[in-house]
């Protein structure tokens, strides 16, 4: 078998960049969920 070092060293660092994305842009969109969701429900909590 044959391994290219730079090959792979590159196709990893592009899975953890598209992981990291992923991962922050989820994050991201959970917290602006949950922010606009907050102020959407706070008048009838205060009820």
């Amino acid at each position: 078998m044959c391994f290219h070092p730079m090959g792979e060293t590159v196709f990893w660092l592009k899975l953890l960049y598209q992981l990291g994305l992923l991962c922050f842009f989820s994050f991201y969109f959970w917290i602006g969920v949950y922010k606009t969701h907050k102020i959407a429900n706070f008048p009838l909590k205060t009820w």
